[in-house]
């Protein structure tokens, strides 16, 4: 999880959120019944960050490796097939997994997970415990303090 991405409960303080494979499982609810549309990383971000990372690696490797295999011209159909492949390719596969499990943003995990009366740190069911007097309800597993709606 990326810096960006971390939560903050209700009284200041860092998590990690829970993906939303997790939270499914955790919560016995189902994808639509947890994540409304629009919350979950959208496909294209996940194509572009994967398909560039990937690209880069291979670069880096062929640059210290395989010298050779970077005289392909880019321009060329041999190029651009050697690395729209190296792109689409795993891209792809990035895309659909972070469409699938990855939070949009942090925001919309604590939404989704405290109307689900979940932690959206743990994934531990807290919509039956008492909140504190602050209003915010304690995690027992793991200690993130949110505020339920």
């Amino acid at each position: 999880m990326f810096r960006w991405q971390k939560l903050t409960d209700a009284r200041g303080r860092k998590w990690e959120a829970c993906d939303v494979r997790d939270a499914i499982a955790a919560s016995g609810l189902s994808r639509e019944q947890l994540v409304l549309p629009g919350q979950t990383t959208p496909f294209y971000q996940g194509l572009l960050l994967g398909g560039t990372l990937i690209v880069f690696l291979w670069w880096l490797v062929a640059k210290l490796f395989f010298p050779m295999l970077l005289d392909i011209p880019l321009w060329s159909l041999s190029g651009l097939t050697l690395y729209g492949l190296l792109f689409f390719v795993p891209g792809t596969i990035f895309g659909i997994e972070l469409a699938r499990n990855g939070w949009h943003s942090p925001r919309y995990a604590i939404e989704a997970m405290t109307h689900a009366g979940l932690c959206a740190s743990c994934g531990y069911r807290i919509n039956s415990l008492q909140p504190d007097s602050d209003g915010c309800t304690v995690c027992p597993e793991c200690g993130a303090a949110w505020r339920m709606p």
